[in-house]
């Protein structure tokens, strides 16, 4: 924290730009996709896990969602709710993969980072899709208040973790799931359900990270969202 305040001091005295709205809020919208997926993986990290797949999601996600939109004629609302679905989905695979199969979730997430990876290259044919859907676009890109909607909504979902995780009997018992399994469990606590419900929970914020790339950037691409992980 000493070390960001410093450098934000030592470029509001390089530039006169740094330090004003427009800039922060620029910054703001050019991390929402990356933050929109980070603050969900962060109860996986609290319950001692680690979710590798979230970029990959968040691809398969936002070319389901332009393919829906675009090929199958569906209403973007209903597309919406699919993208997350998707992602709710992908991550109910990765939960089922480490309680029931008792995976590793770096082993797990590390494989299933490649096999939704390439989901997205098969459904598009490696190609990529324009997205011109207005209601689409307003979320990527649009704005309130003057503030971006894609910003709008990262800072929401970091308000529902930081409640579920501090303000909840979820919470708690996650923090104590990643502190001492063996003891949550003989405490009564059913460690697959709150593992396996923290990893749909990324899932569906990576559904939501791929639908707001796809606004931002106009396209859906199998390959977005390369090294977010």
């Amino acid at each position: 924290m000493a070390l960001l305040i410093v450098m934000i001091a030592v470029l509001s005295f390089a530039s006169p730009y740094f330090l004003t709205v427009g800039n922060i809020v620029n910054i703001l919208l050019s991390v929402s996709v990356i933050g929109t997926m980070a603050a969900a993986s962060t109860l996986v990290l609290i319950s001692r896990n680690l979710d590798l797949s979230v970029a990959s999601i968040a691809a398969l996600a936002g070319v389901i969602t332009a393919e829906a939109m675009g090929n199958w004629g569906i209403s973007a609302g209903v597309t919406i709710l699919i993208g997350l679905g998707v992602g709710a989905l992908c991550g109910a695979i990765n939960g089922f993969l480490i309680n029931v199969c008792r995976i590793n979730s770096i082993i797990t997430t590390i494989g299933t980072l490649s096999v939704f990876r390439g989901a997205a290259f098969v459904i598009t044919n490696g190609s990529t899709a324009l997205v011109d859907n207005q209601t689409l676009v307003f979320i990527g890109s649009g704005r309130i208040l003057g503030v971006p909607v894609a910003v709008w909504l990262m800072l929401l979902i970091y308000l529902a973790v930081h409640f579920v995780a501090t303000r909840t009997r979820i919470g708690r018992s996650l923090y104590a799931i990643g502190a001492n399994p063996r003891a949550s469990m003989l405490a009564g606590l059913r460690l697959a359900r709150y593992r396996l419900g923290v990893f749909v929970a990324s899932g569906l914020s990576c559904g939501l990270a791929g639908i707001l790339l796809n606004g931002q950037s106009g396209t859906a691409m199998p390959g977005a969202a390369v090294s977010y992980e």
